[in-house]
């Protein structure tokens, strides 16, 4: 029994180392072959990238080898690899700069464009000195022109001024064609003296003068107007009884037709100058009773000279 014990053992003994011989053969075998992958791939890694070093420096000593640079314009004009790539990014001043700069270049514009063509029709791409003999024999066509006008336009007449008022809503008043009836005046101390004339066409007055009667029709009114030879001042009163606008003028004479009357004017009948010395009395006779809405002198303006005005309206 004892020796089957040892046997037993012993034969355990040898099993286990065996075995564990084994185990460490194996975990040894493994270990090397990990490390043999392990320098087989950072040997095929090493290989890629020293063959990408390679070809990246051969392509860029082929670019570079067929560029030289001798200025920054040359440098920043010159097209690589990287023109795909700028080209969807947005141009950079300096680029835009170069980009102009190549369009207005004298060979890029040998041919005339649409934006020349107007300016050399202008003699604008002409030499100077062409230019100043040019200017030359038209400044001398101009003055022999200028030469066979001036004795036509010296020949001319003078033009006439027209001394006569801009009408406007009013209209002046011809003087009458026939002659005032003359009444007789009454004197008793002799019987046998000449006619006088109770009013003239022309009568004379103060150093003042109406020079023109006017009248004009507006909306609901009837203006009566009196231009004068300088300012003056003047009165009226209306009698609606006898139909009689009454207007005293003193210091002012008349020179205009003395009388005159108005058929077709709705408001005024007829007017009757008298004069009395230096002053006139005028008699405005009215077809139907009235008021005066205005009464009033104005001074000159550019078209009328002083004058009077009245506004006559239906009452």
């Amino acid at each position: 029994m004892w020796i089957r014990g040892r046997l037993l053992g012993l034969a355990l003994a040898c099993f286990s180392l065996r075995a564990f011989n084994q185990y460490a053969y194996s975990s040894h075998l493994l270990r090397y072959e990990m490390d043999s992958e392990m320098k087989n791939m950072k040997i095929r890694s090493l290989y890629g990238l020293l063959l990408t070093s390679v070809l990246v420096i051969g392509a860029c000593s082929l670019d570079s080898s067929s560029f030289n640079a001798n200025s920054s314009e040359d440098l920043l004009a010159a097209e690589g690899e990287w023109k795909l790539v700028e080209e969807k990014r947005a141009p950079s001043p300096i680029q835009k700069h170069m980009e102009t700069r190549g369009k207005v270049h004298p060979t890029n514009l040998a041919e005339s464009k649409s934006y020349t063509e107007s300016a050399r029709g202008m003699h604008v791409d002409e030499d100077i000195h062409y230019r100043v003999l040019r200017l030359e024999k038209e400044m001398e066509a101009v003055r022999s022109d200028l030469e066979k006008v001036l004795p036509k336009i010296a020949a001319l007449p003078d033009p006439k001024p027209n001394l006569k008022p801009m009408m406007g809503a009013t209209s002046y008043i011809a003087a009458p064609k026939e002659e005032p009836k003359v009444a007789k005046a009454e004197s008793h101390a002799e019987p046998k003296a000449a006619p006088q004339k109770a009013v003239s066409k022309k009568a004379i007055g103060g150093p003042l003068r109406v020079v023109a009667v006017r009248t004009g029709r507006h909306p609901g009114k009837t203006r009566f107007v009196m231009d004068l030879s300088n300012a003056a001042k003047f009165s009226y009163n209306l009698d609606n009884a006898e139909k009689i606008l009454l207007v005293e003028l003193p210091g002012i004479g008349w020179d205009t037709a003395a009388q005159r009357s108005f058929g077709k004017d709705p408001m005024v009948k007829s007017y009757s100058a008298q004069v009395d010395g230096e002053n006139t009395r005028l008699l405005i006779e009215l077809k139907k009773n009235a008021k005066v809405t205005m009464a009033q002198s104005f001074a000159p303006n550019h078209v009328h000279g002083h004058r009077l005005v009245l506004d006559i309206a239906d009452q």
